[in-house]
C-alpha cells in the first residue's frame, strides 16, 4: 500500500512537470503588431521664435528601436537628448546612423538639449542654436543618445526633415522633440 502511494505521487510529480514543460512555449518575435509599446514622437522647429512649419512626425531609426530595448532592459545608454542639425540632402532611411551632411561648425555643432519631462511616458528635449555665419541652409534634424557604453554612444535615435531656413549670424533655430510612449 505504501508503495503504491509512492508511486502514485512520483507519478503525480512527473505528469506535473510534463505538463509544466509543455505548456512554456516561445513567443515568436512580431513587427508591426498593433499592440504592445507604440513610439510617438513630433518635432517642431522654430526660427528666430516663428515656427518654420506645422510640427510633424519623425523616423524612428534601427538604432534608435536598440536604445529602446537597452534602455527597457537597464542594459545600455539612455541619454536621448543630443540634437544635430543638417542640410539633408538625402532620403531618411531607418537604416541610417548619422545625418548627411551635419553641421559641425557655425554655431550648429550637435549638443545636448534640454530634458523636460511632461507626465507619464511624456517628455521633450529642446535645443536652441544660434548661427554664427551667414547664408546657412539647414532643413533636416535628428536626436542621438550622449552615453558611452556598450557601443552606442552617439546613436542616432530619430531624424526627420523640416522646410529649409536659412540662418544668418545671430538667428536662432529652436529645435524641440515631444515625445511619448503609449
Amino acid at each position: 500500500m505504501k508503495t503504491n502511494k509512492i508511486i502514485f505521487a512520483v507519478s503525480l510529480v512527473a505528469l506535473a512537470f510534463l505538463a509544466f514543460s509543455l505548456s512554456t512555449t516561445t513567443v515568436p518575435m512580431q513587427t508591426g503588431a498593433s499592440s504592445g509599446i507604440a513610439y510617438h514622437s513630433v518635432v517642431c522647429v522654430y526660427k528666430n521664435g516663428v515656427l518654420v512649419e506645422p510640427c510633424h512626425s519623425n523616423l524612428l531609426t534601427n538604432g534608435g528601436k536598440d536604445l529602446v530595448m537597452f534602455g527597457l532592459n537597464s542594459s545600455g545608454p539612455q541619454n536621448v537628448v543630443l540634437i544635430g542639425v543638417s542640410n539633408q540632402t538625402s532620403a531618411q532611411a531607418a537604416t541610417d546612423t548619422a545625418l548627411a551632411t551635419e553641421w559641425t561648425s557655425c554655431g550648429l555643432t550637435n549638443s545636448s538639449g534640454t530634458f523636460v519631462y511632461r507626465g507619464v511616458g511624456q517628455w521633450n528635449v529642446t535645443k536652441t542654436f544660434t548661427s554664427t555665419c551667414d547664408s546657412v541652409t539647414v532643413n533636416g534634424t535628428a536626436l542621438y543618445n550622449n552615453s558611452l557604453g556598450n557601443g552606442l554612444a552617439n546613436k542616432m535615435f530619430a531624424e526627420t526633415t523640416f522646410t529649409s531656413t536659412t540662418l544668418n549670424t545671430n538667428d536662432q533655430l529652436n529645435i524641440t522633440w515631444g515625445i511619448y510612449v503609449s
